[in-house]
């Protein structure tokens, strides 16, 4: 199968050999300093267009909050194993 008919395939029907004569040239000649800069501007504002995603650091005062809130649900799941564990109490008629 040649490069024509997978690109018919693929969906580009309005192809001609011509066009893909030409894309496979142009990437034998060497860019020129005016191609590179278009590049290097082109490369440069798609940068600009990408945000980032602010970097999220942990501090000790966060990590001593997340460790206290671990040791409270630790108590509480401590108290709920006693609370399973201790024989059923009557309930009282209303």
């Amino acid at each position: 199968m040649d490069i024509l008919s997978l690109a018919r395939q693929a969906g580009f029907h309005e192809l001609e050999s011509e066009d893909i004569e030409q894309v496979l040239a142009s990437h034998t000649e060497e860019l020129t300093n005016e191609d590179l800069q278009l590049l290097t501007e082109h490369s440069a504002a798609k940068d600009d267009d990408e945000e980032e995603e602010p970097q999220r650091t942990l501090t000790t005062k966060r990590m001593a909050e997340v460790f206290d809130m671990i040791q409270q649900g630790m108590q509480i799941r401590r108290c709920v194993e006693k609370l399973a564990q201790a024989p059923p109490k009557p309930q009282s008629c209303l």
